[in-house]
């Protein structure tokens, strides 16, 4: 019976297992199609963020009230990029808020920092997105300018903000001053070009025309002592009498005014700013004053003397013999015009006694009486001193470009650029009185071009 039983079982289970299988099979395509019809009626309704707030559902036509809570007037860009005030709302909530229009505007370039530059944020991660206020609340809003806005100026003007379908709008005043760090840099550099312009011009040419103007005596009595030493050396060919004195001592003169020696008395070329530009100048002058009463002294006793003399030679050469000797013993102990003619003049009315006793004593009056500031002059313009003359004129002429130029490029930059209605008689009058005012201010440019020398120094040149 058992076995029947277990036999008949084992007949009935395939029959058993296919009704289970079609039962779980029709269980899970239930399943799934209750989930797809959840799922299609949850993606056709919007999520909670998503849905609008019900204040903005029902909209009121009634007047909504609401306030900006206005943030400092002044930011500075890039150091401050986020401008951040609130928003009130009033029993009603409002719907929408956007920033409308932004005036800020640089008053100087025109240029313009608009709304495109501008996002209004909830806080950094949320921003151009549609920002509702909630009835009888505040909420904090930010401003944030585009970091890719690089145009310097002072932008001032309002930032307007309005809500959803209200045209009237709410605005506080704000102004932007941006500057950027590159910005910032080439202003330090251009500071410094004109520091380095202010001190080539004022400083380094000031300095190279003031020392070739001292010099400029210098070398033309350098040129004087090279003159008396070639007369002394052609006397002394014409007479075989030796000068060794005199040729010493226009040597000496030639050594003490040599470029080495001169340069130890002018400025060097590390001026100290609180130092005074004009104190080497009584140096110099204490130490060429008494070289030039020197080398006066010395061409009153080669062209009056030594000259005087040498006519004489071929005819009488033992009383010119005397005089040269005596001449050449007076020159260590000349030091001015003075001197030279009170102790040449007993030699020359000797001379003139010999030569011509007749006219003795005519002439020893007439050789007392020769005034002290009476000395022959022959002037010749050596290639050292013309070379000096054109460096002081190129110099002046540099200055007076540079002073042209930087005055031309100051006026129109100020008179005509920054003028973006530039055009009418008014402007032109300005133009005119601008360069005509300039040049008084040029008169004290007077100190960096060639001055009489002079007036500087107060110095004659004696000339051979």
């Amino acid at each position: 019976m058992k076995l029947h039983t277990f036999e008949s079982m084992r007949r009935d289970a395939p029959a058993s297992h296919l009704a289970c299988s079609a039962v779980i099979g029709l269980a899970r395509l239930s399943l799934l199609w209750a989930a797809s019809a959840v799922q299609l009626v949850f993606a056709q309704q919007p999520s909670p963020s998503q849905q609008p707030a019900e204040y903005c559902q029902n909209p009121s036509t009634k007047n909504i009230t609401w306030s900006l809570g206005r943030p400092p007037e002044r930011f500075r860009f890039p150091d401050n990029s986020v401008i951040q005030f609130t928003v009130t709302a009033a029993d009603q909530g409002l719907c929408d808020l956007r920033l409308m229009q932004s005036s800020l505007q640089d008053v100087t370039t025109f240029f313009q920092l608009d709304a495109s530059q501008l996002r209004l944020c909830i806080d950094n991660d949320r921003c151009d997105t549609e920002i509702d206020v909630p009835p009888n609340s505040t909420r904090g809003l930010e401003v944030r300018i585009d970091p890719n806005f690089h145009t310097p100026g002072i932008f001032t003007g309002e930032l307007a903000f309005a809500i959803k379908d209200k045209p009237e709008t709410q605005s506080f005043k704000l102004t932007v001053y941006s500057r950027t760090r590159t910005a910032m840099l080439l202003g330090a550099f251009l500071i410094a070009l004109g520091l380095g312009l202010y001190f080539l011009v004022n400083v380094s040419l000031r300095r190279r025309i003031a020392v070739d103007d001292a010099l400029l005596p210098a070398y033309q009595l350098r040129d004087t002592i090279e003159t008396l030493k070639r007369r002394v050396v052609e006397a002394t060919r014409l007479t075989n009498i030796p000068l060794p004195a005199l040729t010493n001592a226009l040597t000496q003169l030639e050594d003490e005014l040599a470029s080495k020696s001169l340069a130890a008395h002018l400025p060097s070329l590390t001026v100290l700013p609180w130092s005074s530009g004009t104190a080497w100048v009584d140096g110099f002058k204490a130490y060429l004053t008494p070289r030039t009463d020197r080398t006066a002294a010395l061409v009153v006793l080669v062209n009056s003397g030594v000259q005087a003399a040498s006519a004489y030679w071929t005819t009488f050469p033992t009383p010119v013999a005397t005089a040269l000797a005596q001449i050449d013993l007076l020159a260590p102990n000349v030091t001015d015009v003075a001197t030279a003619q009170a102790q040449l003049a007993p030699i020359l009315q000797a001379l003139y006694a010999a030569v011509n006793p007749r006219r003795a004593e005519a002439f020893a009056p007439m050789s007392e009486a020769v005034p002290s500031n009476v000395v022959a002059r022959f002037f010749t313009l050596p290639p050292d001193t013309h070379t000096l003359l054109v460096r002081l004129f190129r110099n002046a002429l540099w200055v007076w470009w540079l002073v042209a130029l930087i005055a031309l490029a100051s006026g129109f930059y100020s008179v005509v650029l920054e003028n973006f209605g530039f055009g009418s008689w008014t402007d032109y009058i300005k133009c005119f009185f601008w360069g005509l005012g300039f040049s008084v201010a040029g008169t004290q440019l007077d100190q960096l071009t060639q001055t009489a020398v002079t007036g500087n120094f107060g110095i004659t040149i004696p000339k051979a």
